[in-house]
């Protein structure tokens, strides 16, 4: 049985450091959306698309994968019908740690994520409010606070809960 574990969440809510954590543990290989547009450099619609391309034919190689997303985008469920058995679990995190974590990646040289969308006024702290919003819409399997438990914290509940 095909078996995809999707992380979701804002950005620079903990979904990367989670996923990375998990699939160190795990041997499970983890696809990130964000690495995907860092590699097309997808600062438009076509490149991201290209990302988003490359990231699904990648995937569907697999029986078993960790894919890590804000989980808003369309491509997300093309990915899920690939898999006969899908689990999402959401990492939450207050919209001011997200923009403070945000804030220290770039003073650490984090290299940031080419992302077409959103206008040229917005900023980032409403970007993070906006995908805060948007994730009410999607119902998770399990839902995890980066804000309150600590990434190997959570990898580590995840492994024992799904048995991974």
């Amino acid at each position: 049985m095909k078996t995809l574990i999707s992380f979701v969440g804002n950005i620079a809510s903990g979904k990367t450091t989670i996923s990375e954590l998990l699939a160190k543990q795990t041997g499970i290989p983890v696809f990130s959306i964000d690495a995907y547009r860092i590699k097309h450099q997808a600062h438009d619609i076509t490149k991201e698309w290209a990302a988003w391309d490359e990231l699904t034919a990648d995937i569907q190689k697999t029986n078993v994968a960790l894919l890590e997303s804000s989980g808003l985008s369309k491509q997300v469920k093309e990915i899920y019908r690939q898999f006969d058995q899908v689990i999402v679990i959401m990492i939450d995190c207050p919209v001011r740690e997200c923009l403070s974590r945000l804030q220290q990646r770039k003073k650490d040289g984090y290299k940031v994520v080419p992302y077409c969308y959103g206008n040229a006024f917005e900023t980032e702290k409403t970007k993070i409010e906006g995908v805060y919003k948007s994730l009410f819409k999607i119902k998770p399997d399990y839902g995890y606070s980066s804000y309150k438990m600590g990434a190997n914290e959570i990898a580590q509940d995840i492994k024992n809960t799904l048995k991974l």
